[in-house]
């Protein structure tokens, strides 16, 4: 391993202490000094998670380089329900299609909101360290669940429960998507295309 790929590793490793500092550990510790409990605890805490995300979100948004990505990411939302819709990929046609798709990760961490305030009414309370070690340790069961929930989501995209639940993530990806130009819509055909061609040689 290079010393390149090693810094690599370490960038990761803060980067994703960061974000459960961010979003995992200070909604609890702001949480815990207003004297909540129960389910109440949980909501409150889900809330403050919900609006840090969302503040994050619309910060790295206004940024130039960031906002160019949201193009991107429009545009592959785009190609995917293009193609998905049945289109014939011309690019003048895939421009037509929205740029918001419920199975996009925007409303994967709505759904790892949803599932943090289930699970965590399930723990009971503790000291205020044991608690916060809870939280942190069951990030992987909280993502697992909200992945199983994203794709039960398009199964029944049709049911009106489900409807519910995937609208706010389908309004968040309207931070995190942008319209994107010709030339990336090119990229994002261009793209898929090629995806799809590698699935079809190892079939």
């Amino acid at each position: 391993m290079c010393i390149r790929d090693s810094w690599d590793y370490v960038l990761l490793l803060v980067m994703l202490l960061v974000m459960n500092g961010l979003f995992i550990a200070i909604p609890y510790v702001l949480t815990n000094y207003l004297g909540l409990n129960g389910l109440l605890f949980n909501v409150v805490e889900s809330v403050i998670r919900l609006g840090l995300f969302m503040g994050y979100l619309f910060t790295i948004s206004q940024w130039g380089e960031v906002a160019r990505v949201f193009q991107y990411h429009g545009a592959e939302h785009k190609a995917i329900n293009a193609y998905e819709g049945g289109s014939n990929m011309e690019i003048n046609d895939v421009a037509k299609y929205p740029r918001l798709n419920p199975r996009c990760g925007t409303s994967f961490m709505f759904f790892t909101v949803l599932t943090s305030i289930a699970l965590f009414a399930l723990i009971p309370r503790t000291n205020y360290l044991l608690s916060l070690g809870y939280r942190l340790a069951l990030i992987p069961v909280i993502a697992g669940v909200s992945y199983e929930l994203l794709k039960l989501s398009d199964k029944y995209r049709n049911s009106a429960l489900m409807k519910m639940l995937i609208a706010p993530g389908l309004w968040f990806q309207r931070l995190t998507t942008k319209e994107p130009t010709e030339d990336m819509l090119e990229v994002a055909v261009k793209a898929l295309q090629e995806v799809k061609a590698q699935e079809s040689k190892m079939e």
